[in-house]
């Protein structure tokens, strides 16, 4: 702003550039406030996911150790013929292996919900057609590694989308096609309608879907 005002007062623009410029400075300046704060949220949701799954894991790892403890507790009372004991033991396996199960079980939705974050983040850099149908295809081709979700070739969830697109520029939205936003006219309601079908038809003759 401080440059503008500079130009004005030289003389290299007037009041009605500046104006202009201005007003177009601060509309971008506010696209990348709301773009910074919308990058925090997800990043703040990414780190509490991950940290959520990081949690559930060293939990899991724990049952799995103590389960594996009770197992050795188990097999000596058993060789040493202590009832009492082996039904003690064996109520506490049982009560761990319920819990083992139930965290198995969040374990898989927190793993899904890390997924679906990071293909959503990386769909959210392309103008798709029909987000879902790629989503679809592209989701079962991710993997979590290393608590890193990464696609079964080793890619990262961006390289991988990256890839799937330059393979597949039929599934974006091309500039200035209907239902692109770029308004083109003299075809009525029914053209994006058409454009979207034949997309998904494409996809579904390449097996995408």
């Amino acid at each position: 702003m401080d440059f503008l005002k500079q130009l004005l007062q030289s003389g290299k623009i007037d009041q009605e550039t500046f104006e202009a410029l201005k007003k177009l400075f601060e509309g971008k300046q506010k696209a990348l406030e709301e773009w910074e704060a919308k990058y925090k949220e997800l990043e703040a949701k990414y780190q509490e996911t991950h940290k959520s799954y990081e949690e559930v894991l060293k939990s899991k790892e724990n049952f799995e150790s103590e389960l594996k403890s009770i197992d050795e507790k188990l097999a000596k009372a058993k060789e040493e013929g202590k009832k009492e004991l082996i039904a003690e033991l064996e109520a506490q396996k049982k009560e761990k292996e319920e819990l083992l199960a139930k965290l198995q079980n969040v374990e898989a939705e927190a793993r899904t919900l890390k997924i679906e974050n990071a293909l959503k983040n990386a769909l959210g850099a392309y103008e798709v057609l029909s987000p879902d149908v790629v989503a679809a295809a592209l989701r079962v081709k991710l993997d979590l590694v290393d608590g890193e979700v990464k696609f079964q070739d080793g890619k990262s969830v961006e390289e991988g989308v990256k890839a799937f697109f330059e393979a597949h520029p039929e599934l974006l939205k091309a500039k200035g096609a209907p239902g692109s936003g770029a308004g083109a006219g003299g075809t009525g309601g029914g053209e994006p309608k058409t454009l979207t079908e034949k997309h998904l038809m494409l996809a579904k003759q390449k097996g995408l879907v």
